[in-house]
């Protein structure tokens, strides 16, 4: 493997984590899972958090992904469906003249 800067591995492990394991997770659970040291997992999830890609739900101690996080890569059905999935097109509009989250079912 190429040479990757740490923190950027983590971070899109750690995604990765949470796009399989399809649930929510203590940092202690992500840390294991990871094989990363407790403090760096609790600051990379706390700085997740603020960047608005992870919730905490204080009650359980566990962090769970946003529908921002899951909105990362919607961008990429326009490169492979533009022509078949032109209803992404109008999402799009409606999003940015609404401000309103879109999902497609």
């Amino acid at each position: 493997m190429d040479r990757v800067v740490k923190s950027a591995g983590r971070v899109l492990e750690i995604f990765e984590y949470f796009a399989h394991r399809q649930g929510p997770a203590t940092v202690s659970e992500v840390a294991s899972a990871l094989e990363y040291p407790v403090s760096s997992t609790s600051v990379l999830l706390k700085s997740l958090l603020s960047m608005g890609y992870l919730e905490y739900l204080q009650e359980s101690r566990n962090y769970l992904p946003t529908i921002r996080f899951a909105l990362l890569g919607t961008w990429m059905f326009e490169r492979f469906f533009s022509d078949e999935e032109p209803i992404l097109h109008l999402m799009d509009e409606l999003q940015l003249q609404t401000s309103e989250t879109i999902v497609r079912r």
